[in-house]
């Protein structure tokens, strides 16, 4: 049995005394962490994984990490992909997965949950591993943990990749229960979805009453060769019991179809239930190679809204354009959902012309903006633009927040644009979308939410940096910006950036987590 030693879990956390600044007696101010999976490419740590933050106010004061991020897990083995869920009290708890690196345990991942105040400081330290609680961890791989918040603690879904024994290759879905204090709930981890399919975790939601709901991807390969993938969701109880009862059984099928379901996006409808964005890739027959996007309106029983047969619920179909990538966000009044059009010019798919396009739906799964006939065209000025994301402003209209891809010099920025209720786009001349950021430094890997006042707050990897000797760091530095809704920065002084911090980036997403 493999075992953790408790000084390998550690952490250097500065206790910074209290004091906000003066602008912060002033309204609503949203409090926000920057979670920074790095990964340090040279010197005595040379591939080490670990996590680090940065806490950023609302009107741009930096409560810690300012600089160099601070230290959330820096321990003796590799640490990634985290998912991170606000306490209620300005901490949040984060689950992330590890791979030991030692020469017993080498090339095993396990998974494991810390909880912090406010200040970044470690509130678990009773646990067998100290600040760290290790959740799962077997002979196989435990791997991609997505938190749910139960109660005062938290549901753990995570995946299982079965690597010796008469499993191998497969890979199903467990889950457990964290409470406040670092205690298990449950006696044992249970089963989510095991069948002699691969189930991959997609996302999941709290339905409002301590349950959680999963959105999982259940991969076939057949002895043809084929692919093939349906979405399926699955209901967890906050007492540890799987399944919608009834009829319904252990799973309801999302999306299934001859052809593959893959790529979904989702957001809470604010009743227990998700909407949820789609490709569907054609698999054979005419359309075979071509993508569209759909949705489905899932209830927190299980059932599928949008069913109507002579109107499906069909977000673009594009017949020369592949859409892929969706992003969602929804209000009182439907969805929005920014997505990417693929235009191929050849059949190798070599050379294609990416744009962002976005359309609405109504709370019945119709098409509003263009009379439904086509989705609004987002562009940035002599840029193809990709990876949106889609933010709600909260009274009706929607953020748009993309990479700008220079074809001539593979530079890349990020850029936003806002639109109306009606799809109009209302930022930049001529329709075109604005710049998030100032100076003339690549810019990727964005994250973006909206913040109390309406207000659009994008985080994003500046490139490699330049000292003033001219010789080339290893550091990006993370930078943010707040965007008013005329489109005006409001962080970071005239024509600057508010710098955040400075390190070596892995190749995992920023996160960015509302705390308070």
């Amino acid at each position: 049995m493999k075992t953790i030693l408790k000084e390998f879990f550690f952490c250097v956390i500065l206790i910074l005394t209290i004091s906000l600044s003066s602008s912060t007696a002033q309204g609503q101010i949203d409090q926000y962490v920057v979670l920074i999976p790095t990964h340090t490419t040279s010197g005595e740590y040379s591939g080490d994984y670990d996590l680090k933050g940065t806490k950023v106010y609302s009107d741009g004061y930096i409560r810690w990490g300012a600089g160099t991020p601070k230290p959330i897990s820096e321990m003796q083995v590799r640490e990634y992909d985290p998912s991170a869920i606000p306490d209620g009290s300005g901490g949040m708890f984060i689950c992330y997965t590890i791979e030991h690196t030692d020469e017993e345990n080498g090339g095993d991942h396990d998974i494991v949950m810390r909880h912090i105040d406010s200040e970044g400081a470690d509130l678990w330290d009773d646990s067998l591993s100290g600040a760290v609680l290790l959740l799962a961890q077997s002979e196989h791989l435990e791997v991609h943990p997505h938190l749910i918040p139960s109660a005062d603690g938290a549901i753990v879904l995570y995946e299982v990749e079965y690597i010796s024994g008469a499993y191998k290759g497969e890979v199903d879905v467990a889950a457990l229960r964290v409470d406040g204090n670092g205690k298990l709930v449950w006696e044992n981890a249970i089963w989510v979805a095991n069948s002699d399919r691969h189930e991959r975790i997609v996302d999941a939601w709290s339905d409002g009453y301590g349950n959680a709901i999963a959105l999982i991807q259940r991969n076939n390969n057949s002895d043809k060769g084929t692919f093939s993938g349906d979405l399926v969701a699955v209901k967890i109880s906050s007492e540890g019991i799987t399944g919608w009862g009834g009829a319904k059984g252990n799973l309801v099928v999302v999306a299934g179809s001859p052809h593959s379901e893959e790529n979904p996006a989702i957001v809470p409808d604010g009743q227990g239930g998700a909407f949820i964005a789609y490709e569907l890739h054609y698999t054979s027959g005419t359309r075979a190679g071509d993508v569209d996007l759909i949705a489905q309106h899932l209830t927190v029983n299980g059932d599928r809204l949008w069913l109507d047969p002579e109107n499906p619920p069909v977000i673009s179909s594009n017949p020369r354009a592949r859409e892929l990538s969706p992003s969602i966000t929804a209000d009182s009044a439907g969805i929005t959902v920014a997505f990417e059009m693929v235009f191929d010019d050849d059949k190798a798919k070599e050379n294609s012309l990416r744009v962002v396009a976005a359309q609405r739906m109504d709370q019945n799964g119709y098409r509003v903006w263009n009379g439904g006939d086509k989705p609004q065209v987002i562009l940035a000025k002599n840029r193809g633009v990709e990876k949106p994301i889609a933010v709600s402003d909260r009274n009706g209209g929607t953020y748009i927040v993309m990479e700008g891809v220079d074809s001539a010099t593979g530079d890349r920025d990020i850029f936003a644009q806002y639109l109306d209720k009606n799809g109009k786009r209302s930022w930049g001349k001529e329709g075109y979308s604005l710049p998030v950021f100032f100076g003339p430094m690549p810019e990727s890997n964005a994250c973006a939410t909206v913040d109390s006042y309406g207000g659009l707050i994008v985080v994003a990897v500046e490139g490699i940096t330049y000292r003033l000797e001219s010789t080339k760091s290893n550091d990006s530095t993370i930078i943010a910006q707040r965007m008013n809704s005329k489109g005006e920065a409001t962080w970071g002084g005239s024509d600057a950036n508010l710098i955040l911090s400075r390190c070596q980036i892995g190749e995992y997403k920023l996160k960015l987590i509302r705390t308070k």
